[in-house]
């Protein structure tokens, strides 16, 4: 009998969606906070409070996983319009934006990355982000 490894990768990223370890080891610590602190008031709250706290960080790990979509010149102008009225930082050594935020304040996956292949261009970056300038963005015309 042979482990089916696609299936095992795919119910470990809905157990954990986190994008890198120091993601992992936030959540792990926050969990570990929650279950000391709660556990003097009683078990079962030790137990509610901790699961819920990892529910909701997957929630938001499900929410900001790394998507990649081609889209055509045509809409990239649009997204980078958007993208600059949010006034994202350009980086003009790894071609991305990121938000203006304070360092401590951003994972080390918050960007927008664009790559020009032909007429075609690929954007990537957490979906949450790229659904945003992709659909509406900031300032809808």
């Amino acid at each position: 009998m042979s482990i089916n490894w696609k299936l095992v990768h795919r119910i470990v990223k809905i157990v954990m969606p986190f994008g890198s370890r120091v993601e992992i080891m936030f959540v792990a610590s926050m969990c570990a906070i929650s279950y000391l602190y709660f556990i003097n008031e009683s078990m079962e709250l030790a137990y509610i409070v901790t699961f819920g706290g990892y529910f909701g960080a997957c929630c938001v790990g499900f929410m900001t996983r790394q998507k990649t979509m081609e889209i055509d010149s045509a809409v990239a102008q649009i997204v980078i319009e958007r993208i600059e009225r949010a006034k994202y930082i350009f980086d003009k050594d790894n071609s991305t934006w990121t938000p203006p935020l304070p360092k401590w304040l951003m994972w080390n996956r918050t960007f927008i990355h664009l790559e020009y292949i032909g007429d075609k261009i690929t954007i990537s970056g957490p979906s949450n982000m790229v659904n945003f300038f992709i659909n509406k963005g900031l300032f809808p015309a």
